[in-house]
């Protein structure tokens, strides 16, 4: 059995219904397991953005455009 450990948190009212909305939007079927993806997909975006990786998105016109995320590659410049 993998070991774990409680973790708990205090949102507002309104972080709980973005939450909530956010987890019928991904289908994820409870709000453990939308705050482990996220972790995940944290985690994922700062590898990448330490190897020196540019996370990209293509727009429905075929348009690339950068995705910037000021907050993650300050904590990521080594």
């Amino acid at each position: 059995m993998m070991n774990t450990q409680k973790v708990q948190f205090n949102f507002s009212q309104t972080a709980i219904d973005s939450l909530d909305h956010l987890k019928e939007d991904v289908g994820a079927s409870s709000r453990v397991e939308l705050v482990r993806s996220a972790v995940n997909l944290m985690q994922w975006i700062v590898n990448e953005i330490k190897e020196g990786n540019t996370i990209c998105l293509k727009t429905r016109d075929g348009e690339i455009q950068k995705i910037v995320l000021p907050f993650i590659a300050l904590s990521c410049v080594m």
